[in-house]
This record gives structure tokens, C-alpha cells and sequence, in this order.
């Protein structure tokens, strides 16, 4: 009887342990959650006002040149003049 009672003990202890875990890490989750949401807006915003400040129009009396880079571009530029490419 002792025995039996002793293991419903710590089943008891080890259950309520392990549910008071779940729930700490539970709000841990939660609270990183939300940082990494303004972590994202932060950056979103950095990359728009980058982008503003960027923004620049060619003046079309004068030559460019473009570099494309990227993984899907030699599939996009395979039908375009490459004189440089010889």
C-alpha cells in the first residue's frame, strides 16, 4: 500500500511539473513570438525607407548597364542580346 501510494505521489509531482513546464514554456514562446513579429515589422520598415531613398530614374540620353543576379535569370535572360558574353 505504501508503495502504490508513494508512486501516486510522484506521478502527481511529476505531472504537475511537467504541465507547470509546458505552461512556462508556453509563454516563452509567446513573448519570443511577439518579439520576432516587431523584429519583422522593424526590418519591413528598414527595407521601405531603403527603398525610397533608392529610388532613382536613368536619364535616357545616356547608356546603362544592368547586372542581373539571381538563380532563376539565366532561364529570364536567355533570349536576350549578351555581347559582353563571347
Amino acid at each position: 500500500i505504501f508503495r502504490s501510494l508513494a508512486r501516486q505521489i510522484v506521478m502527481q509531482y511529476i505531472v504537475h511539473t511537467r504541465m507547470t513546464d509546458i505552461t512556462f514554456e508556453r509563454e516563452l514562446f509567446d513573448s519570443n513570438n511577439d518579439q520576432l513579429l516587431d523584429d519583422e515589422k522593424l526590418l519591413a520598415t528598414q527595407v521601405k525607407e531603403f527603398e525610397a531613398i533608392s529610388d532613382q530614374r536613368l536619364d535616357s540620353s545616356y547608356p546603362f548597364v544592368v547586372r542581373i543576379d539571381g538563380v532563376s535569370f539565366r532561364n529570364y535572360t536567355r533570349g536576350f542580346t549578351k555581347p559582353y558574353d563571347q
